[in-house]
């Protein structure tokens, strides 16, 4: 496949993703606080098992039957693995920077409860209490607590990673995967540590500023998300030249094992600051979460400084190390 095949199925594949996430993320804040959270825990399991198997149903007659399995001793498959230059300079980049945005999403209830809803009348602080205040639209009444004003941020920010998404395609096409993928992720280590201020400008609505602020993060979302599975797929091919087989499910299990493992990271992270203040008087923590989330976006820009692999790669246009 070209790099503009895999770049179009990328794209496609984030649009779709962001649209399921529009789902999830805004969706299940407003059920929760209309319905409570059974409701939305049962409306969120009965979309997802039906989209899997949706896209199952869509992905299996394409399966190719054609391509010999790799036949190579497990021990071997891993330390071959580890010697992928290339892998190895990828594979910490979007794993650093997923976790940044993990934090940022995992602390929006909590800068809801400290900065925003601490700073409304007495009637709708009492969200905080369990007696949430109330919201009409269309002639229905909804509670109004964290859940919705994270719904309200969420939606900001998936906006942008649509709207950025044809950029992203093009500037792809013309810089290259790994120039835009790198230069997202630069971008998202320089403007995180601003979160810091969200919420505390002051002559502003401090909604408004939390959608601007977390709207902003889509711009770098746009592009770090699109990228990762092109990027390995250009590893893989890289692979191949190196061993004569196709070794997919190595690379990929290796990937997921890993991510698994930082996102058990972050919650240690996220609470560790979140000890340092997290109410409406003493918010230190909720205001550290960005600049933290920004260094460890940094700290992926950084890694990814090594990776050199062009955007179609063969025998004619690499050298196998």
């Amino acid at each position: 496949m070209t790099s503009k095949g895999r770049v179009s199925i990328v794209t496609w594949q984030v649009f779709f993703g962001t649209v399921g996430a529009a789902v999830a993320l805004v969706g299940s804040g407003i059920i929760r606080d209309a319905f409570g959270f059974q409701t939305m825990a049962i409306s969120m399991a009965v979309m997802g098992m039906a989209s899997r198997y949706i896209a199952l149903s869509g992905a299996w007659r394409h399966v190719r039957l054609d391509v010999e399995p790799a036949r190579v001793n497990p021990l071997e498959a891993i330390r071959s693995t580890f010697t992928n230059n290339p892998f190895l300079f990828f594979l910490p980049t979007f794993i650093l920077f997923n976790m940044a945005i993990s934090m940022m999403t995992a602390a929006l209830p909590f800068w809801s409860g400290a900065v925003l809803l601490g700073d409304f009348p007495s009637d709708i602080a009492k969200v905080e209490a369990g007696n949430p205040a109330t919201l009409q639209l269309f002639g229905l009444e909804f509670g109004v607590a964290e859940g919705t004003v994270v719904a309200v941020l969420m939606a900001a920010a998936i906006i942008v990673v649509l709207l950025c998404l044809p950029l992203v395609y093009r500037l792809s096409l013309r810089r290259g995967k790994a120039w835009v993928y790198s230069t997202a992720m630069l971008i998202g280590g320089i403007y995180l540590p601003f979160i810091a201020f969200m919420g505390f400008l002051p002559g502003i609505d401090t909604l408004l500023q939390a959608v601007f602020f977390v709207a902003l993060i889509g711009l770098p979302m746009a592009a770090v998300f699109t990228f990762p599975n092109a990027i390995m797929a250009d590893i893989i091919d890289y692979d191949e030249l190196k061993t004569g087989m196709r070794r997919e499910a190595i690379y990929y299990g290796t990937q997921a094992t890993l991510e698994k493992m930082a996102s058990a990271l972050f919650p240690l992270i996220l609470a560790s600051l979140l000890v340092l203040g997290s109410t409406a008087d003493n918010p230190l923590g909720v205001r550290l979460i960005g600049p933290v989330a920004g260094l460890s976006a940094l700290l992926g820009f950084l890694a990814f400084r090594g990776y050199t692999l062009p955007d179609t790669v063969t025998a004619d246009t690499v050298k196998v190390r």
